[in-house]
């Protein structure tokens, strides 16, 4: 089990001075591969695209809009009895980028299953229903977050009130001869980081 939590890291200052006998200011060297110097002592720093395009840019836009929701995604599968009382588990579905220089998860889905004996159990449910329901997750991922879409992901399930979370592999394939686990999604109208 992984911890969900990162320590942030310290912002990274990039310093750039005037010296008095010139105009032209003396640029860090973190900053020389991005920024350049014109005449008068003013720099601009190059960025990969500016937002005046990005705001301008109908492919950029088309890319990156999140879609509405479909209200009827879960339609077919098993959901909860509706007398099933407390004896249910409630988990928050999260993903990111893989690598390890991408921290920040990313909410999916509220997910309830029926609760095990123990957490171990309640969790091997879970991944279960995420895996019968692979396909319907992964549309609403892409749904989420178009930005990502393509992109190698991780995912895990992290129970409500635990700082701890379990990893799925989103790749299984669920086997024909297990029952389809009854459960309840509450996907998110728009990506949000997490925590919320």
């Amino acid at each position: 089990e992984k911890p969900l939590y990162y320590r942030s890291r310290p912002a990274t200052m990039a310093c750039v001075t005037v010296s008095r006998a010139s105009a032209t200011p003396a640029v860090a060297p973190s900053l020389r591969r991005t920024a350049h110097v014109r005449r008068g002592g003013s720099v601009v720093v190059r960025g990969k695209k500016a937002a005046f395009f990005k705001e301008f840019d109908e492919q950029y836009q088309k890319d990156n809009e999140v879609k509405e929701m479909d209200e009827n995604v879960m339609k077919g599968w098993p959901g909860l009895a509706k007398d099933i009382g407390d004896d249910i588990a409630t988990y928050n579905v999260l993903t990111k980028k893989t690598g390890p220089l991408n921290v920040t998860w990313n909410g999916v889905a509220m997910l309830q299953v029926p609760k095990g004996k123990t957490d171990k159990e309640s969790n091997a449910i879970a991944k279960t229903v995420l895996i019968q329901r692979k396909e319907i997750v992964l549309q609403e991922v892409d749904r989420l977050y178009p930005k990502m879409k393509g992109q190698p992901k991780d995912y895990v399930i992290q129970m409500f009130e635990d700082p701890f979370a379990d990893p799925v592999d989103m790749t299984q394939v669920a086997p024909n001869d297990v029952e389809t686990a009854p459960a309840e999604f509450k996907f998110l109208e728009k990506g949000r980081r997490y925590p919320y």
